[in-house]
Formats: structure tokens, C-alpha cells, sequence
């Protein structure tokens, strides 16, 4: 898990640093081509090879359930998985939208990018239900999608690096809401053993 975890960080690097430095780099099309290759063999290996503690096959269709159990279960138990669950998520779909991102030059690869994370995610989904992989949840579809959305944003934010602090900030916005949500479910958890320590 540790080992797919950095290669899933040193993929997003690479993204970054090729985002940074595209006007210079020839041959984009073999580089993106081999990224996505590589990233969809990191997503595989995440979302439906080697599945540990599968115990059993559900559907979950109440939205934002996942941020909810984060904060009835407490931090200390298993609100703490669920919190680095909902942010391995979001961070496995990055790339996604990164991909995307440097691939079409238009108004709409935001919205490209919500779409391919969508259908990515709704197909992995579906799959882990179909052979009994994990539990279908409306959550993944959701933080997926938005895991998506904010690689773009990151990569339009390189892109305009010459533009204001404000034009960035706004630009990733996507990433700051995802962040203030995250977070926000889990100051009473955190809070609450914090008062109990003392």
C-alpha cells in the first residue's frame, strides 16, 4: 500500500513538472501516453487488484455518508480510516484530471475532466460490485469527480503561474472547498478527543 501510495505522489509530481515545463518537451504525446498508461496501472492496482479486508459487497447511496461517519465514529476509531479513505480518493483521480488537463486546450477541460472522472469512477464501481470487490458507493463517484476537477485546476494554475495570487486562488478554489469540507467533519471528531485528554 505504502509503495502504490508514492508511486501515485511521484506520478503527480511528474504531472506537475511536465505541466511546468511543456513549451520545452517534443515528443508530449509518447510522454502523456506512457503517464497514462502508468496511471491507469496504479489505478487498477488500487481499485481492483490485490483488495485487502473486502468482507463484503454493498451499496451506499447516501451522499457525503462517508464525511457523516467521520464524525459519529470519532477520530481515534475508525473516523480516522474513513477520513484517509475520502482523501486517498480524491488524490488517486488527480492525475485524471491533470492528464486531462494538459491534453485539451480548452474552455471546457474542467468540464471534460468531471465527465472522464465520472465515467472512470462510475466504471470501477460498478466492476467492485460485480465481482464482489467493495462496497458501490455514491461517495467515491463523488470525491472522485472531484479528485478529478482539482488536478485540472492545478494544472491551469501552472499554466497561469504569470498571473495574480487572487486569478490562482480562484482557480483552485475546487481544492480549497474539497479541503474546507474534509476538514470541517472532522474538528468536532478531533475536538472532542482533544477535551478528553484533558
Amino acid at each position: 500500500m505504502l509503495l502504490k501510495s508514492f508511486a501515485l505522489i511521484i506520478l503527480i509530481a511528474i504531472l506537475c513538472a511536465v505541466t511546468l515545463y511543456s513549451a520545452q518537451i517534443k515528443h508530449k504525446t509518447v510522454l502523456f501516453t506512457v503517464i497514462s498508461v502508468v496511471y491507469l496501472a496504479v489505478l487498477l492496482s488500487f481499485t481492483l487488484l490485490y483488495r485487502e479486508d473486502v468482507t463484503k459487497t454493498d451499496v451506499s447511496t447516501i451522499p457525503f455518508n462517508s464525511f457523516f461517519q467521520i464524525l459519529m465514529l470519532g477520530w481515534y476509531g475508525w473516523g480516522k480510516y474513513i477520513f484517509m479513505g475520502i482523501f486517498g480518493n480524491m488524490l488517486l483521480f488527480v492525475p485524471l484530471g491533470m492528464i486531462v488537463g494538459n491534453t485539451f486546450v480548452s474552455k471546457y477541460r474542467v468540464l471534460i475532466s468531471a465527465i472522464s472522472g465520472f465515467i472512470l469512477s462510475m466504471t470501477v464501481e460498478c466492476i467492485q460490485y460485480i465481482y464482489e470487490l467493495g462496497v458501490f458507493e455514491i461517495d467515491d463517484l463523488i470525491i472522485n469527480t472531484w479528485g478529478a476537477i482539482i488536478g485540472c485546476s492545478v494544472v491551469i494554475a501552472i499554466l497561469k503561474r504569470e498571473k495574480s495570487v487572487l486569478e490562482n486562488i480562484k482557480t483552485l478554489m475546487p481544492l480549497v472547498v474539497f479541503a474546507v469540507v474534509l476538514f470541517a467533519f472532522c474538528v468536532v471528531p478531533v475536538s472532542k478527543e482533544i477535551i478528553r485528554l484533558f
